[in-house]
């Protein structure tokens, strides 16, 4: 079931070092714009609402997504892919080393600074550095585990 949506949405490229290779290979996130919605889900499903988020939002964790948005996925980034995760028991969309395929989760890639944003001044102040950037003119809806919020 979704939990976030937008109108349109980023795809985003940036570079990381592999863990297992030590190459450096290109990693991928989902970057929504201003405006997004997130479901705020209740004790009452009835009391369920969507809220409007007021920054971007870098995702992590991502699971379901409809069919139009994984080609979207796999014709940019064919290496993010779902996978299972032992560390958090459950399967996502995640990147893997285009050089020897190693897993490269959301925590290291994606949560932790330095690879798509940098810290400001500020604790919760965001810069998003990335080397890649592909708009989609399209809805987004998926699952996610967590966002970062982003400026």
């Amino acid at each position: 079931m979704p939990n976030i949506r937008a109108p349109t949405w980023n795809f985003v490229g940036a570079s990381r070092e592999c863990w297992r290779c030590e190459a450096l290979t290109s990693v991928f996130a989902i970057v929504l714009p201003s405006g997004h919605e997130t479901l705020i889900a209740e004790d009452d499903p009835r009391a369920d609402r969507w809220v409007r988020g007021e920054w971007s939002v870098l995702l992590s964790y991502v699971g379901d997504v409809p069919r139009c948005v994984a080609a979207e996925f796999q014709m940019i980034a064919p290496q993010y892919r779902v996978d299972h995760s032992r560390t958090i028991g459950s399967s996502y969309w995640m990147n893997h080393c285009e050089h020897c395929d190693a897993k490269l989760g959301d925590f290291e890639t994606i949560e932790e600074p330095d690879t798509f944003y940098k810290l400001g001044p500020a604790a919760d102040q965001r810069t998003l550095i990335i080397t890649d950037y592909y708009p989609i003119a399209e809805p987004f809806s998926g699952s996610c585990g967590g966002f970062a919020v982003i400026e």
